[in-house]
């Protein structure tokens, strides 16, 4: 029998590959590779093995009607105790990963490669892994945790190559006041230095191209996008066209203007159009946010759409796309959460009530509350379990570390991936990242 790649990803982000005999269920397939996914009946009765199949070729044996309908399979949910994969998969689970793995996610021993200032506030970093396996086995779209040489902490970034590219593994970071990580790439990093890659994680990366593809990337959320392109161009995905609307601050925050040029002569009908708030002597491009980009004109063919970037971006994006009425599955979002607020428990937090950021003050109540965090972080943090956003009203934190977000700000959120930054902006799937 042939075997296929599947890859898990679950609800906080995390992703396995195993390989699975077309001989197996996937529930069998996980089991012999020491994952032991959610499942009771193992006959298709009880629905508890509930799966979405994002991409790739199936068969599902005898099932009960009342576990599984005909509306569900058709938007290709699955019992994965009766799937069998007939090519490489994409499964999503709707739980965390701890619940179906004891392992905690492979860290790689790595070095830096290069270092470089690609505009006024992004640097290029590259990393090479001593083995290699983290860089085949992500998604395009996808981040990592990188640790941050000569401190204890981590920050997560997307990956801006494809899986598999030759050389290192190529990241954009977004330099800024006080970032732990901004403050390593801008001053300390050298060659050579030692860093460690654990994941990958994600629920934003790339579907089969099957039809139209439009890209919102704000600062630093072209990163994914870069990573999606390569995968398209490397694959020969290129059926499909693709429009690109990048955005920044200021023209000299712009970078990787040429790589994407170079797309066109890879195969991929790419249109791209720019956008930046304060315009400089002799821009030509368009003036304001990028979403002021969005017209019927690229949604009329009904696109698959990627977002990603600074809340407001993907917020307004959204509330646009819910004006035309777009089909919300289409959607795939990402937006980037700072993995720190410089400053003691009483520092201001990030809320969204009112439609964007506005400065919160936390009460004083210093009880613990669980968070999106991992199950370390759970366990030695403790943060105010209230505050009061601007609009008055008060509602419990989630945290993560010294960095504190109101749940009205999750009330914004798509469901999907999770991650840690040191930008500022909020992961579109409800945690920090």
């Amino acid at each position: 029998m042939s075997k296929h790649n599947v890859t898990l990803v679950f609800e906080d982000g995390r992703s396995v590959r195993i390989q699975a005999d077309e001989a197996d269920s996937i529930y069998m397939a996980c089991l012999r590779n020491k994952i032991r996914i959610l499942t009771d009946c193992l006959e298709g009765a009880c629905a508890t093995c509930k799966a979405l199949c994002v991409e790739g070729e199936y068969t599902l044996d005898d099932y009960s009607d009342s576990a599984l309908s005909d509306e569900e399979a058709a938007r290709r949910e699955v019992l994965t105790c009766q799937m069998h994969a007939r090519s490489d998969c994409i499964v999503e689970f709707g739980y965390e990963s701890r619940l179906a793995m004891k392992t905690e996610p492979e860290t790689v021993a790595a070095t830096v490669a290069a270092v470089e200032r690609v505009s006024s506030t992004v640097v290029r970093l590259d990393v090479e892994a001593a083995n290699g396996s983290m860089i085949d086995d992500f998604m395009p779209g996808q981040y990592v945790h990188l640790s941050v040489p000569g401190t204890h902490e981590r920050r997560s970034y997307s990956f801006a190559n494809a899986p598999g590219a030759a050389g290192p593994a190529r990241f954009y970071i977004k330099v800024l006041e006080q970032g732990v990580m901004s403050e390593y790439v801008s001053s300390r990093a050298r060659p050579g230095d030692a860093i460690e890659m654990t994941g990958p994680f994600g629920r934003f990366y790339l579907r089969r191209p099957q039809r139209p593809i439009l890209m919102v990337a704000g600062g630093t959320g072209l990163a994914p996008m870069l990573s999606m392109l390569d995968r398209m161009a490397e694959t020969g995905m290129t059926d499909q066209k693709v429009w690109l609307l990048c955005g920044a601050n200021r023209p000299d925050e712009l970078f990787c203007l040429d790589e994407v040029a170079a797309y066109a002569n890879k195969g991929i009908d790419i249109t791209t159009e720019l956008a930046v708030v304060e315009p400089a002597d002799g821009w030509d491009g368009a003036i304001g946010h990028v979403t002021g980009l969005l017209r019927y004109e690229l949604i009329k063919d009904t696109p698959d759409i990627y977002l990603c970037g600074p809340p407001p971006m993907i917020e307004a994006a959204e509330s646009w796309l819910g004006t035309q009425n777009f089909d919300d599955a289409l959607v795939h979002a990402e937006k980037f959460l700072p993995a720190e607020h410089e400053g003691s428990p009483s520092a201001p937090f990030l809320c969204a009530c009112d439609g964007g950021p506005a400065l919160c003050e936390p009460v004083s109540d210093n009880s613990s509350f669980p968070d999106a965090g991992s199950r370390t972080q759970r366990s030695r943090t403790r943060w105010p379990s209230r505050g009061t956003c601007r609009t008055g009203y008060r509602y419990p934190l989630k945290s993560c570390r010294r960095y504190f977000v109101s749940p009205c700000f999750y009330l914004h959120f798509r469901p999907g991936s999770r991650r840690l930054s040191d930008r500022p902006s909020i992961s579109a799937r409800g945690r920090t990242r």
